[in-house]
């Protein structure tokens, strides 16, 4: 099977700004704003690119070492990341709005739906909630019943339920005074799973504010999965290649 895509063609104009970090700690919170405010506050705070590069590191419990990692996304169209060790590729994926595909160095690949990465995480995911994920955005931007909101640890906690297809979900966010998400715990209704993301020092880096750490923890009754991704450079709107081809002697995962 052979699987080619390419980014859109024309130069983008590439920026080039030192980056900076975030320091929110010293902001003042405003006790009197509420919690519908607060989260639209973040949700509006939308990143401004057209394409995004992002270097450094990724580590997933079940594999035990840390890989290098290469993210790129083309804003709302496709993510292509490859994962190495040593400079060898040890891993592809590949995900559009419509497929998730990937390949690694055993000579196996899938080529499916979401079920992949939303079985792993517990949580039904698209397209939006995967770069959502890796941008430190909100999973769900999708109208929300307000629960509560109080004040922890100089972040703002609100605390929402979200009926879904399937399920309620009961969701709890941690903002700073910038907007910036810190921590999102999401625990489905109608089972025992719960997925919870920590996003940790943000920076501005070309204009974009990104957490330099995410830390992601899956649990339900059988088992608990952990991912951490490390973000050490970024480059914004430059020309990227999403060149993606599954090996054509590897065996197809059927899930």
């Amino acid at each position: 099977m052979l699987l080619l895509v390419s980014c859109k063609s024309g130069k983008l104009k590439e920026t080039k700004d030192t980056d900076v970090s975030i320091e929110t700690t010293n902001m003042r919170l405003d006790e009197k704003l509420d919690a519908s405010a607060i989260l639209e506050k973040h949700l509006s705070a939308e990143p401004d690119f057209e394409t995004l590069h992002i270097l450094g590191s990724a580590e997933y419990s079940g594999f035990g070492l840390s890989l290098q990692s290469d993210i790129r996304i083309e804003r709302g169209e496709q993510i292509l990341i490859t994962l190495k060790q040593f400079g060898f590729t040890g891993a592809k994926i590949y995900i559009t709005p419509e497929r998730v595909s990937f390949y690694t160095i055993q000579k196996t690949y899938y080529d499916g739906d979401f079920s992949v990465i939303s079985d792993l995480l517990g949580v039904a995911l698209d397209y939006e909630k995967v770069e959502n994920l890796l941008l430190g955005k909100a999973l769900y931007d999708d109208q929300q019943k307000i629960a509560d909101k109080d004040i922890e640890e100089s972040l703002y906690r609100v605390l929402t339920q979200l009926v879904t297809r399937n399920d309620l979900v009961e969701l709890q966010y941690w903002i700073d005074a910038g907007w910036n998400l810190h921590k999102e715990k999401l625990s489905m209704g109608n089972s025992y799973n719960e997925l919870e993301i920590n996003y940790k020092n943000h920076q501005q880096s070309e204009g974009v504010i990104l957490p330099k750490e995410i830390f992601i923890l899956a649990t339900n009754q059988n088992q608990s999965v952990e991912l951490k991704l490390k973000y050490t450079k970024i480059n914004k709107n430059t020309d990227l290649n999403f060149t993606y081809e599954i090996p054509k002697n590897a065996e197809e995962i059927r899930l």
